[in-house]
């Protein structure tokens, strides 16, 4: 990747999915489908020149991408998820989107055969999948990005994983092995291995972990907690999670930032925000590279978007005024170390500032 600017970005989405499967819900309850009645752009129509303008965009997509209908799990989970599998790699496509993590409880919804028609979609239309492959060596392999920016250099590694406790996977059988496709489990030790690897080679490396993880409309566990601990000792240089349906804690650790959860992106199901107490917001991510003094200035600018459905009427938008203010207190009161943040607005929208240190430093 070469960036024509000297400044390059690339965004960071969380929960994903057009929600083929609760529009056509909707519509047997004699409902609104609004991906008939509007189209798939219109849930994106907020976020076209962000995404239109970054350089790389990654969201974890949360539903396979197949044609099947009879999933081996009915009965057994709440909610079965399935995309078009024509519309909704073109529509990702048509929005910039060309990096998906899969390492999610939803990407096996179909068994092993959706899981494989998912992997074949997407890499015959030039979508880069991680988090999930043909084996274990695949499936845990972190997407690897190198971008000219002036005569500078930037590398990252993007680890992708399914925080999922070990007999949660072991129930639908969606874990990689060695012999066999699956997504891959979150284990600290070995992308400690991978990053110490990495950054022999080049210890500029930038590992960022983009894990699923938590619970539902909740705030960030103690499990959640300790694992990010275990990644940051494993050599991590930054967390962007996802999986709660909303934004978690951001909080500084270690001189490093851990953003607990970016929520959801476009995720047209109702949603359970009022229902469960559960603020309406989540965040998108952008990460930013530009010269600074012969060397790479990083940072992450998080932007908070309303996810509410019932609120933006499938339509993700930015935060208003108030909401921004309402964000600020709401992550005042839950992180334990908000660390040094900065705060502001640019083209975009509102945002809040991390920087990213850059020690070189291989893990212990």
């Amino acid at each position: 990747m070469t960036s024509s600017d000297p400044r390059l970005s690339i965004v960071f989405a969380g929960d994903t999915s057009f929600g083929e499967n609760y529009q056509e819900d909707r519509e047997h309850r004699g409902k609104d489908n609004v991906l008939k009645s509007k189209g798939y752009d219109y849930t994106l129509a907020k976020f076209e020149s962000t995404l239109a303008g970054a350089d790389l965009t990654i969201v974890n997509l949360e539903t396979p991408v197949t044609d099947l209908r009879k999933s081996p799990f009915e009965g057994r989970k709440s909610y079965i998820h399935y995309a078009d599998v024509k519309q909704t790699p073109d529509r990702l496509l048509k929005h910039n989107i060309r990096a998906v993590s899969l390492a999610n409880n939803h990407s096996f919804d179909f068994g092993a055969e959706g899981f494989k028609q998912t992997l074949r979609v997407l890499d015959k239309k030039g979508i880069v999948c991680f988090g999930a492959g043909s084996d274990r060596t695949a499936a845990t392999e972190p997407l690897l990005v190198t971008a000219a920016i002036g005569n500078s250099q930037l590398h990252l590694a993007v680890f992708a994983a399914y925080g999922a406790r070990t007999k949660a996977m072991a129930s639908y059988d969606c874990a990689a092995r060695a012999d066999r496709g699956g997504l891959a489990a979150l284990s600290p030790r070995r992308i400690r291995d991978r990053i110490r690897t990495l950054k022999a080679a080049d210890p500029a490396l930038i590992a960022i972990a983009f894990p699923h993880w938590g619970s539902n409309y909740a705030w960030r566990s103690e499990r959640q907690s300790r694992l990010a601990d275990e990644l940051l000792d494993a050599g991590i240089d930054l967390i962007l999670g996802h999986g709660a349906h909303m934004l978690q804690e951001v909080e500084w650790r270690d001189g490093r930032w851990v953003v607990f959860s970016l929520g959801n992106f476009v995720f047209n199901s109702p949603g359970r925000y009022k229902t469960l107490n559960a603020p309406p917001f989540s965040f998108l991510a952008k990460l930013v590279a530009e010269p600074d003094q012969g060397c790479l200035a990083l940072f992450v600018r998080l932007y908070p978007i309303v996810t509410d459905n019932k609120r933006t009427d499938y339509q993700t938008r930015f935060v208003t005024d108030s909401e921004y203010l309402q964000v600020r207190e709401l992550l005042d009161e839950r992180s334990a170390n908000p660390g040094p943040m900065r705060f502001g607005s640019d083209d975009t929208g509102y945002y809040l500032e991390l920087e990213i240190q850059q020690n070189g430093a291989s893990p212990g």
